[in-house]
Protein backbone atom coordinates (compact mmCIF):
# COMPACT_ATOMS: atom_id res chain seq x y z
CA UNK A 1 0.00 0.00 0.00
CA UNK A 2 1.56 3.57 -0.91
CA UNK A 3 1.71 6.20 1.70
CA UNK A 4 -1.56 7.85 0.15
CA UNK A 5 -3.70 4.68 0.49
CA UNK A 6 -3.71 3.26 -3.05
CA UNK A 7 -3.54 0.08 -2.70
CA UNK A 8 -0.37 -2.13 -4.20
CA UNK A 9 -1.76 -5.55 -2.66
CA UNK A 10 -5.65 -6.74 -3.88
CA UNK A 11 -6.28 -8.42 -0.79
CA UNK A 12 -7.17 -8.38 2.65
CA UNK A 13 -6.86 -12.00 2.96
CA UNK A 14 -3.92 -13.15 5.20
CA UNK A 15 -2.78 -11.54 8.92
CA UNK A 16 -0.10 -9.22 7.23
CA UNK A 17 -2.17 -7.38 4.37
CA UNK A 18 -4.73 -7.15 6.89
CA UNK A 19 -1.92 -5.16 9.24
CA UNK A 20 -1.36 -2.63 6.71
CA UNK A 21 -5.43 -2.21 5.91
CA UNK A 22 -6.18 -1.57 9.15
CA UNK A 23 -2.83 0.42 10.16
CA UNK A 24 -4.24 2.89 6.93
CA UNK A 25 -7.62 2.61 7.17
CA UNK A 26 -7.81 3.31 10.93
CA UNK A 27 -7.81 6.91 11.40
CA UNK A 28 -9.97 7.77 8.58
CA UNK A 29 -12.41 5.28 9.38
CA UNK A 30 -12.19 6.60 12.76
CA UNK A 31 -13.07 10.15 12.13
CA UNK A 32 -15.78 8.71 9.59
CA UNK A 33 -17.21 7.94 12.80
CA UNK A 34 -16.96 11.08 14.88
CA UNK A 35 -18.73 12.93 12.00
CA UNK A 36 -21.76 10.47 13.64
CA UNK A 37 -20.45 10.27 17.35
CA UNK A 38 -19.53 12.92 19.47
CA UNK A 39 -18.02 11.18 22.13
CA UNK A 40 -14.19 10.34 21.23
CA UNK A 41 -14.15 6.87 23.29
CA UNK A 42 -17.27 5.49 21.75
CA UNK A 43 -16.10 6.73 18.14
CA UNK A 44 -12.90 4.52 18.95
CA UNK A 45 -14.58 1.54 20.13
CA UNK A 46 -17.19 1.89 17.09
CA UNK A 47 -14.08 1.77 14.82
CA UNK A 48 -12.53 -1.37 16.64
CA UNK A 49 -15.65 -2.65 16.29
CA UNK A 50 -16.03 -1.88 12.48
CA UNK A 51 -12.27 -3.73 11.91
CA UNK A 52 -13.48 -6.50 13.75
CA UNK A 53 -16.15 -7.15 11.25
CA UNK A 54 -14.25 -6.58 8.29
CA UNK A 55 -11.67 -8.71 9.79
CA UNK A 56 -14.38 -11.94 10.07
CA UNK A 57 -15.15 -11.70 6.42
CA UNK A 58 -11.26 -10.77 5.46
CA UNK A 59 -11.49 -13.70 3.17
CA UNK A 60 -14.68 -12.74 1.05
CA UNK A 61 -13.22 -9.70 -0.43
CA UNK A 62 -12.39 -9.35 -3.52
CA UNK A 63 -9.64 -6.43 -3.26
CA UNK A 64 -9.23 -3.98 -0.91
CA UNK A 65 -10.67 -1.06 -2.54
CA UNK A 66 -14.11 -3.83 -1.85
CA UNK A 67 -12.61 -3.84 1.73
CA UNK A 68 -12.46 -0.44 2.28
CA UNK A 69 -16.30 0.16 0.82
CA UNK A 70 -17.35 -2.49 2.99
CA UNK A 71 -15.77 -0.94 5.98
CA UNK A 72 -17.18 2.55 5.60
CA UNK A 73 -20.73 0.85 5.33
CA UNK A 74 -20.37 -1.15 8.78
CA UNK A 75 -18.88 1.96 10.05
CA UNK A 76 -22.05 4.01 9.29
CA UNK A 77 -24.40 0.87 10.60
CA UNK A 78 -22.55 0.64 13.76
CA UNK A 79 -22.77 4.14 14.08
CA UNK A 80 -26.63 4.57 13.26
CA UNK A 81 -26.88 1.40 15.68
CA UNK A 82 -25.33 3.49 18.06
CA UNK A 83 -27.36 6.85 17.88
CA UNK A 84 -30.68 4.59 17.35
CA UNK A 85 -29.95 2.94 20.91
CA UNK A 86 -29.22 6.46 22.62
CA UNK A 87 -32.47 7.66 21.25
CA UNK A 88 -34.43 4.80 22.65
CA UNK A 89 -32.43 5.03 25.81
CA UNK A 90 -33.05 8.68 26.16
CA UNK A 91 -36.07 9.61 24.79
CA UNK A 92 -36.92 12.40 26.91
CA UNK A 93 -33.76 13.83 25.52
CA UNK A 94 -35.03 13.02 22.10
CA UNK A 95 -34.20 16.41 20.36
CA UNK A 96 -30.90 16.16 21.41
CA UNK A 97 -30.41 13.39 19.05
CA UNK A 98 -29.98 14.12 15.57
CA UNK A 99 -29.72 10.51 13.59
CA UNK A 100 -28.50 11.20 9.99
CA UNK A 101 -29.44 8.89 7.72
CA UNK A 102 -29.86 10.21 4.48
CA UNK A 103 -27.28 8.47 1.81
CA UNK A 104 -25.93 11.91 0.41
CA UNK A 105 -24.72 12.77 3.66
CA UNK A 106 -23.21 9.24 3.77
CA UNK A 107 -21.02 9.62 1.05
CA UNK A 108 -20.25 13.71 1.64
CA UNK A 109 -18.66 12.25 4.84
CA UNK A 110 -16.33 9.65 3.20
CA UNK A 111 -15.39 12.14 0.22
CA UNK A 112 -14.72 14.58 3.27
CA UNK A 113 -13.17 12.46 5.19
CA UNK A 114 -10.99 10.52 3.22
CA UNK A 115 -10.12 13.97 1.32
CA UNK A 116 -8.80 15.43 4.80
CA UNK A 117 -6.82 12.33 5.19
CA UNK A 118 -5.35 12.38 2.15
CA UNK A 119 -4.00 16.04 1.61
CA UNK A 120 -2.51 15.89 5.58
CA UNK A 121 -0.58 12.88 3.91
CA UNK A 122 0.25 15.02 1.05
CA UNK A 123 0.90 18.40 3.53
CA UNK A 124 3.83 16.21 4.80
CA UNK A 125 5.49 16.12 1.53
CA UNK A 126 5.59 19.73 1.81
CA UNK A 127 8.43 21.92 3.27
CA UNK A 128 7.52 23.67 6.48
CA UNK A 129 6.93 27.04 4.92
CA UNK A 130 4.85 25.64 1.88
CA UNK A 131 2.78 23.41 4.82
CA UNK A 132 2.36 26.34 7.06
CA UNK A 133 0.97 28.13 3.65
CA UNK A 134 -1.43 26.01 3.06
CA UNK A 135 -2.82 25.35 6.51
CA UNK A 136 -3.04 28.73 6.87
CA UNK A 137 -5.33 29.05 3.89
CA UNK A 138 -7.06 26.09 4.86
CA UNK A 139 -8.11 27.55 8.38
CA UNK A 140 -9.85 30.39 6.10
CA UNK A 141 -6.74 33.07 5.93
CA UNK A 142 -6.54 35.49 3.23
CA UNK A 143 -3.46 36.15 1.04
CA UNK A 144 -2.81 39.26 2.63
CA UNK A 145 -3.44 37.55 6.47
CA UNK A 146 -1.13 34.89 5.74
CA UNK A 147 1.72 37.20 4.41
CA UNK A 148 1.18 39.48 8.12
CA UNK A 149 1.16 36.08 10.01
CA UNK A 150 4.25 34.93 8.43
CA UNK A 151 5.68 38.22 7.58
CA UNK A 152 6.47 37.87 4.31
CA UNK A 153 5.46 39.39 1.11
CA UNK A 154 2.03 38.59 -0.70
CA UNK A 155 3.37 37.64 -3.62
CA UNK A 156 5.59 35.56 -1.80
CA UNK A 157 2.44 34.16 -0.32
CA UNK A 158 0.97 33.46 -3.82
CA UNK A 159 3.98 31.94 -5.49
CA UNK A 160 4.53 29.25 -2.57
CA UNK A 161 0.81 28.45 -2.01
CA UNK A 162 0.87 28.14 -6.29
CA UNK A 163 3.89 25.45 -6.28
CA UNK A 164 2.50 23.80 -2.97
CA UNK A 165 -0.85 23.38 -5.03
CA UNK A 166 1.29 21.98 -8.06
CA UNK A 167 3.34 19.61 -6.18
CA UNK A 168 0.13 18.32 -4.43
CA UNK A 169 -1.91 17.99 -8.00
CA UNK A 170 1.04 15.89 -9.24
CA UNK A 171 1.63 14.14 -6.42
CA UNK A 172 -2.35 13.04 -5.88
CA UNK A 173 -2.23 12.42 -9.58
CA UNK A 174 1.01 9.92 -9.64
CA UNK A 175 -0.64 8.39 -6.63
CA UNK A 176 -4.55 7.87 -7.69
CA UNK A 177 -4.67 6.89 -11.50
CA UNK A 178 -8.59 6.49 -11.20
CA UNK A 179 -9.39 9.62 -12.70
CA UNK A 180 -12.91 9.39 -10.74
CA UNK A 181 -10.94 9.29 -7.70
CA UNK A 182 -8.50 11.76 -8.78
CA UNK A 183 -10.87 14.34 -9.43
CA UNK A 184 -12.78 13.80 -6.12
CA UNK A 185 -9.83 13.93 -4.29
CA UNK A 186 -8.93 17.52 -5.94
CA UNK A 187 -12.47 19.08 -5.93
CA UNK A 188 -12.13 18.58 -2.48
CA UNK A 189 -8.56 19.66 -1.96
CA UNK A 190 -9.86 22.84 -3.86
CA UNK A 191 -12.59 23.80 -1.86
CA UNK A 192 -10.26 22.93 1.27
CA UNK A 193 -7.64 25.63 -0.02
CA UNK A 194 -10.15 28.11 -1.24
CA UNK A 195 -11.77 28.43 2.10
Amino acid sequence: MSELGVMVKDTISDMHDFGDFFEKSFEPIYHFIRRYISDDMVAKDLAQDTFLRVYEKRADFQSQLHAKSYTYIVAKNLSLDFLKHQKVRNQYAESLVDIPVEDNDFIKNIIYTETVHTVKVALATLSPQSKRIIELSMEGLSNDEIAQELQISINTVKTIKKRAYEKLRQLLASEYTDGITLAVLLAGLMVLLLN
